[in-house]
């Protein structure tokens, strides 16, 4: 069925299938258009709807963002998942749910809002993050460092918030279980921060956590850190992240080997499978030493 000719009853019946998988930004605009055309308006179109769209939200206007009618708590759930929207959209977003909750403050989120929003937050700027509640975020960490494509000055806020002693408190008494729920918002704590966190910490660390960690990050990291980072996890870094862990892996190789590689020289870069094997002795050197 061509997706500019269905009819309003078709498409509200059809919108949970039509919007469970990704759209091109034609087929999601053009679902769109023609669910505002069947409603007269944007701030026509009922909660029941809005809560289906699941994809085809990627093809909402900002302009179109700014007139939703926010109701319900499970229509901002439904519009805080991850759909890919771009940040004008994000933009217009927060603003409407801000201005749809006139009567509560950022202060007043709780984790329930908070567990809400989810990326709807990516579209806030770092002043209102930082007005959250650090105890309503710390209950709903779990869910925000999941966070995906945030700016990294929201990042940063949210990193005040888990740094608090009302959440997480300094990161070097951070535990496993406390470093995954974080996750993502890893990414916005500043270079003293990281290298503070406990190195076996960071065992446990997931890829999606980590790819959230800018390279500069990687390279504050201490050699104990780097050290216990699991290779489930380093498997999945992007050219830079690897540049950036490659420059201790490369600088232990050349203090520890007594070989003519010329350890100045950009051919003697080590691969992502050689830091790997390099990485995997060193951590076990490091336990064998701990035994004794």
């Amino acid at each position: 069925m061509d997706l500019f000719t269905l009819q309003q009853e078709d498409l509200e019946r059809g919108l949970v299938y039509l919007g469970k998988d990704p759209l091109s930004a034609e087929q999601a605009s053009s679902i769109w258009k023609t669910l505002v055309k069947g409603y007269g308006d944007v701030n026509e179109i009922p909660d029941r709807c809005l809560q289906q769209l699941g994809w085809v939200a990627s093809g909402i206007p900002p302009e179109d963002m700014s007139n939703l009618t926010l109701n319900e708590i499970d229509t901002i759930a439904a519009l805080g998942q991850f759909h890919n929207l771009s940040m004008p959209q994000l933009t217009a977003l927060a603003e409407q749910v801000h201005n749809s909750w006139a009567a509560k403050e950022p202060e007043d989120y709780t984790f329930y809002d908070l567990a809400a929003l989810q990326q709807i937050l990516c579209g806030f700027n770092r002043t209102v993050i930082e007005r959250i509640h650090p105890s309503a975020y710390s209950e709903a960490s779990k869910t925000l460092g999941r966070l995906k494509s945030c700016p990294l000055e929201v990042l940063q806020g949210l990193a005040t918030l888990a740094t608090d002693s009302a959440a997480f408190g300094n990161t070097d008494l951070w535990t496993p279980s406390q470093v995954n729920a974080i996750g993502c918002v890893l990414g916005g704590l500043d270079a003293l921060s990281i290298a503070s966190i406990p190195a076996k910490s960071l065992e446990q660390l997931t890829p999606d956590a980590a790819l959230c960690m800018p390279s500069h990050l990687i390279k504050a990291m201490s050699a104990t850190q780097r050290e216990r980072l699991p290779s489930t996890t380093t498997n999945y870094f992007s050219r830079e992240q690897w540049t950036a862990l490659n420059s201790y892996v490369q600088a232990t190789h050349c203090n520890t080997n007594s070989s003519k590689l010329d350890c100045n020289s950009s051919h003697s870069q080590a691969r992502p499978a050689e830091i790997l094997i390099i990485m995997t002795l060193l951590r076990t050197a490091a336990l064998v030493v701990s035994k004794f």
